[in-house]
């Protein structure tokens, strides 16, 4: 794990070196596991996942890299790396001031976040592999690419076409996005509205679109609210038909013990309405310590589907 940390930073390093004037370079590394997973008597190593994220902005080029590495069972029952990854890999190049041509940065409008998940809908992205971003006025982005195949593309070997436009304020954000005109076509309308105080609320119908397990045409719904203390965050994605399950739902509630301690408490719903069978309910509770660059966090999860299993949550992340 130290070789991939030190991986990422040397080629971050090289590429600093190749931008003139100054830079801002910022850094996160995150070892996240389950521990073990118990259910019907049975215990089972989860794993650990490290991901590795090292990203430079300059003045006319920002550049990326995140590296997902598993350690887990092998095929002959011992323990090594399982699985090698690259998250997000992207470069943004900005000839003047107005316009952008990026290659393989995803670029979402602010309304396609969900934030207990901490993940954008698929169709909220309005780049692609290769994107033109131009900015002809304030707050506003039109954006046109291809995701070309075998290089950027995700799960196909086709060139897709994505096109959208953005246009956010301090208070609100509004976007739209197209996908594959001619053949399977996909499209999403977000808005986010952050004009209440403590408030942000995320709006969205995603055409043609899977988030986590739930697939077809998409209704979704993140807020959060921060009230003293306490902070609310919502999660909600519900089909209006299509395969897969038809509702995935999640409810957290975190307490800021002390500046340093925090304690959170969350709900999750996942569900089919034509399979009681496929309902699924998880009940977690954690806590979090933080310590400038630090962070360290523990729980416990209980997960209720078919029958009852139990994991033990755990992550330390270091970033700058």
């Amino acid at each position: 794990m130290k070789k991939t940390v030190l991986t990422i930073l040397a080629s971050m390093a090289v590429a600093s070196s190749m931008f003139a004037g100054e830079f801002k370079l910022s850094f996160e590394n995150k070892i996240s596991s389950d521990v073990v997973s118990i259910s019907e008597g049975n215990t089972e190593f989860t794993g650990i996942k490290e991901q590795v994220t090292a990203e430079i902005e300059t003045e006319k080029v920002d550049a990326g890299v995140s590296l997902i590495t598993n350690l887990n069972k092998t095929d002959d029952g011992t323990i090594g790396f399982t699985e090698y990854e690259f998250d997000k890999a992207y470069v943004e190049f900005r000839p003047v001031k107005f316009l952008s041509l990026d290659f393989n940065r995803k670029i979402f409008t602010e309304g396609s976040y969900l934030p207990i998940e901490d993940d954008n809908v698929a169709n909220g992205n309005i780049g692609a592999g290769f994107s033109v971003v131009a900015k002809p006025v304030e707050n506003l982005s039109i954006a046109a690419g291809l995701k070309i195949p075998s290089i950027f593309a995700d799960d196909n070997n086709k060139f897709d076409f994505v096109a959208g436009v953005d246009y956010s304020t301090e208070s609100f954000s509004v976007g739209a996005t197209l996908l594959n005109p001619v053949n399977n076509t996909g499209f999403g309308v977000f808005g986010s509205f952050k004009g209440v105080e403590n408030l942000n609320v995320n709006l969205g119908f995603a055409y043609n679109d899977e988030f986590k397990d739930v697939k077809g045409n998409l209704i979704t719904l993140g807020a959060v609210y921060n009230v003293s203390i306490f902070t609310i965050s919502l999660d909600f994605v519900s089909s209006l038909g299509g395969e897969g399950n038809d509702l995935y739902t999640a409810l957290c509630l975190e307490t800021e013990v002390t500046e340093n301690i925090i304690v959170e408490t969350q709900a999750t719903l996942n569900m089919d309405y034509e399979d009681s069978s496929s309902t699924e309910v998880i009940a977690e509770l954690g806590a979090a310590y933080v310590n400038g660059n630090h962070k360290v966090r523990a729980g416990v999860a209980v997960d209720i589907k078919d029958n009852v299993g139990v994991s033990f949550p755990v992550y330390y992340k270091y970033s700058f």
